[in-house]
């Protein structure tokens, strides 16, 4: 069987499993857990982004610092988590300071404090490194979901054909057609009708490169989100800690001082496998994966 065909056979028939839920109760009740002036973050269905306190709620409409926004008009509500640099940093020098414990109770006072501040500062920048490579998501409170519960990385939500060119301008997507057509591409520009896309790859021979796509056509679309957090921050904390785990397990296995090319080619090996590990690691925690389901 196809790629084509294994997808449009999952997407169907997850879609018709959506059909079926959309008459369980949503996660609009949700709201009554938020204390008021808690920090929100509001999806419209447009594809607009809101940041706004919390006041309350009713059941056709949510009431902020800003004003009143209607539930029919909104896609998601979360909380929003601010990044706080500290508490990374803190840890990783906790940690630093837990590795050199043995080193440090064989040395005299100065001595174990000497290595106790260098371990303690070594940690913290490197905990303050992966706490700016790592994105804090909001977490997810009401979703406008076909009966399927939110994860921090995984929204599904409804939205009117109408609106999908808000959300994906820009973006790389793989949609699925009311025929079943698989396309997978860029949206390069839209209107509440069309989408016009660089085709990368496709079922139906004839839409390839630079093609409109009718928005009625659509049937799902999948699409990532990027949350925030840096990969050069991630990417050189992670090469630090290789290149000192290299050169460690090294000197470790080494029965000989003088073996200093065999330590630094293990610390380069360290670095560059640290950096790529956390590059790639990174840049799946740092997004989140978007599924519409197209009315």
């Amino acid at each position: 069987m196809s790629v084509f065909r294994i997808f449009a056979f999952i997407v169907l028939i997850s879609t018709l499993m959506a059909d079926t839920a959309w008459s369980q109760a949503d996660s609009w009740q949700a709201l009554a857990d938020l204390k008021t002036d808690s920090p929100i973050v509001i999806y419209l269905k447009n594809g607009g982004r809101m940041y706004q306190r919390f006041i309350s709620y009713t059941p056709d409409r949510l009431v902020t610092d800003a004003g009143e926004v209607w539930k029919k008009d909104i896609s998601a509500v979360s909380l929003y988590r601010p990044e706080r640099l500290w508490d990374g940093t803190l840890r990783g020098g906790a940690i630093g300071v837990g590795m050199t414990i043995p080193v440090a109770s064989s040395s005299d006072g100065g001595g174990a404090a000497g290595v106790g501040v260098v371990a303690f500062l070594a940690g913290a920048g490197l905990g303050a490194l992966f706490d700016a490579g790592v994105g804090k998501p909001d977490r997810p409170l009401f979703v406008d979901t076909p009966g399927k519960q939110p994860s921090l990385r995984n929204w599904t939500m409804r939205l009117p054909h109408e609106q999908l060119a808000g959300w994906l301008k820009g973006q790389p997507v793989q949609l699925m057609l009311r025929d079943g057509t698989y396309v997978r591409g860029k949206v390069l520009n839209g209107t509440e009708t069309s989408l016009d896309m660089e085709v990368q790859e496709s079922s139906r021979q004839k839409l390839q490169g630079n093609a409109s796509v009718e928005t009625a056509e659509v049937a799902t679309v999948i699409f990532r989100q990027k949350l925030g957090g840096s990969t050069v921050a991630a990417a050189t904390g992670g090469a630090i800690s290789g290149f000192w785990a290299g050169a460690l397990a090294a000197l470790g296995a080494s029965d000989n001082a003088n073996e200093g090319p065999a330590i630094a080619v293990a610390a380069v090996g360290g670095a560059l496998g640290g950096l790529s590990l956390a590059a790639a690691g990174i840049s799946h925690m740092n997004t989140r994966e978007i599924t519409l389901v197209v009315e």
